[in-house]
């Protein structure tokens, strides 16, 4: 293996903007560019069929994209990612000092969205699915406590009925018993007697 030195072999001065292509596999592409005040020519644009990511390693830059009037000015260390066929271009570069950046050329896919992942997806119907479930459960138990409370309501109205018949039989028989203990034997005999006295 060989290490390589980003800042290694970096021209002081040149009247063109520098290069290098670092890496290449499948569908992106990092290259190091090297500025020393170049900016693109005016009124063009870079339309690019890939997404873009750049980082500013050193010396400065000022970029311009064509739906704004603003520039973004990037120091050392600020990257920014550029979507594909979002028209921009280089308003300024550093005349003082080298500007080094690295470029990631890529096809943007799927998994590279703002997109939550899937198993973040899989929680909204789990979790409607467990608030049905809470409202569902819930509705049987206040359907249950109100059937029971109807049933409570009936069992005590009986239970008051059946206190009501025994309270009524009980006060109709004891003035018959008190009659009946009220009558004794020889008021039977008296009773027995008195016919054949006629």
């Amino acid at each position: 293996m060989q290490v390589r030195n980003l800042f290694a072999d970096v021209p002081d001065q040149s009247p063109e903007e520098v290069f290098d292509e670092l890496l290449r596999g499948g569908p992106f592409k990092l290259g190091r560019i090297i500025s020393s005040g170049q900016a693109t020519p005016p009124d063009q644009w870079y339309d690019q069929e890939q997404d873009e990511w750049v980082i500013l390693l050193s010396g400065g830059a000022r970029l311009r994209f064509a739906d704004s009037d603003e520039t973004i000015e990037l120091h050392p260390g600020d990257c920014l990612n550029i979507p594909a066929h979002v028209r921009h271009r280089v308003e300024w570069t550093d005349p003082k000092q080298r500007t080094v950046w690295l470029a990631l050329h890529y096809e943007a896919t799927d998994e590279a969205t703002d997109e939550p992942p899937p198993q973040d997806a899989d929680r909204k119907p789990r979790l409607r699915f467990s608030l049905l479930s809470l409202m569902a459960f819930s509705t049987a138990l206040c359907v249950f406590f109100a059937y029971t409370r109807f049933f409570l309501a009936v069992a005590g109205l009986f239970l008051a009925t059946l206190v009501f018949l025994a309270l009524f039989i009980l006060l109709v028989q004891l003035p018959v018993h008190a009659a009946i203990r009220a009558v004794t034997p020889a008021d039977i005999e008296d009773d027995v007697e008195s016919p054949h006295e006629g």
